[in-house]
């Protein structure tokens, strides 16, 4: 751990997390964005204009992120920001990977099959469940919960509370009863 401490010390002394990332990070970005979207020419063309062009894209994104890093308190924003984008796209991308066997249409035999409508509670369930970790991992909780507790909405909780749950219990009782799609509502007539 001793290691680890003074490796992070001697970067951050020599400006790697202040200087350094946050202009390749900047570079990455414009570079990408102006290659993608060819605003200053196709950098991909054949011979010398594509060279010129990838040149032009390189110098502007490079001045772009000298700009970045000229200024402290962009800095700091991109440093702040930085690891809750990160947190942002690993819950995304585990959200999709939590949800992506539900939403498979292929068919592949040996696996069992799973109805449309246990897909859409199955992903809905693991959404509502993903949005509660967010909440609490980033203490968000304590957002919510002020709000919720302004005098205003004080006096409407448990008239909130009530209903909220009687609409579960009726959206439970519904997709308890309500008939698959192809069967009739009514029962079967004896011969």
């Amino acid at each position: 751990m001793a290691f680890y401490d003074i490796y992070i010390t001697l970067l951050n002394n020599l400006g790697f997390f202040n200087v350094i990332l946050p202009f390749l990070l900047v570079y990455a970005v414009m570079y990408g964005i102006l290659s993608k979207y060819k605003i200053l020419g196709d950098p991909f063309a054949e011979g010398d204009k594509g060279k010129v062009t990838r040149s032009l894209i390189s110098i502007v994104s490079a001045a772009t992120g000298f700009f970045i890093v000229g200024s402290a308190n962009v800095v700091l924003s991109l440093i702040t920001l930085i690891p809750y984008i990160v947190l942002f796209l690993l819950t995304v991308f585990f959200l999709i990977l939590a949800i992506s066997p539900f939403l498979q249409r292929e068919e592949k035999s040996g696996e069992i099959q799973i109805s449309n409508r246990a897909r859409v509670i199955l992903s809905t369930t693991a959404i509502i469940i993903f949005t509660l970790i967010v909440i609490f991992i980033l203490n968000l909780y304590n957002y919510i919960n002020s709000a919720i507790t302004s005098p205003v909405l004080s006096s409407l909780q448990p008239f909130i509370e009530t209903i909220v749950i009687l609409a579960i219990m009726l959206g439970i009782a519904y997709w308890a009863v309500k008939p698959e799609k192809g069967q009739s509502s009514e029962p079967p007539k004896s011969k």
